[in-house]
């Protein structure tokens, strides 16, 4: 199993998502961009927001394993610098919100891709975020664990 074929599995299943481009549409009015990969040497514009990225973090396999382990980074991000709603005297700023909302149909939509696979499991998912330092830039940074069962008489390496 080669890890970009994973995730260009799950970035597919994003951009094709109808729940997630229905929210999109509706909270920013145009589609999500989804990126296979990326260049960290560039900050994404505004209008690339709402942005997904998959990317791989690290790929575990051996002779002594009874399962292969693949890592791979997920980072969300939503441009949004409306003025924070005030709300029985406490500011909401909506980015951070709206950053959540699409980190969960986005892991929605990874479970689902991941289990007609009928090979995939999604063991652990860690979350960083981030809504304050690069205001008005919300992100939300995921590591996905997935594992796979080794096939006997399989290449244990790969």
């Amino acid at each position: 199993m080669d890890i970009y074929e994973i995730i260009q599995n799950l970035t597919s299943a994003v951009a094709g998502s109808n729940a997630i481009s229905s929210w999109v549409n509706i909270a920013y009015g145009h589609d999500i961009k989804t990126i296979e990969n990326m260049d960290g040497r560039e900050m994404p514009l505004s209008d690339d927001c709402p942005l997904v990225m998959f990317f791989p973090v690290r790929k575990t396999t051996g002779t002594d394993l009874r399962q292969k382990e693949f890592v791979i980074g997920v980072s969300l991000l939503v441009y949004d610098d409306s003025t924070p709603v005030d709300i029985n005297d406490v500011k909401s700023f909506t980015g951070g919100r709206n950053v959540e909302v699409l980190r969960q149909l986005v892991l929605s939509e990874i479970i689902d891709n991941l289990k007609s696979s009928g090979i995939l499991h999604l063991e652990k998912v860690d979350m960083d975020y981030n809504p304050i330092e690069q205001y008005p830039y919300n992100d939300i940074a995921m590591e996905l664990l997935i594992t796979a069962e080794q096939v006997i008489g399989g290449n244990y390496y790969e």
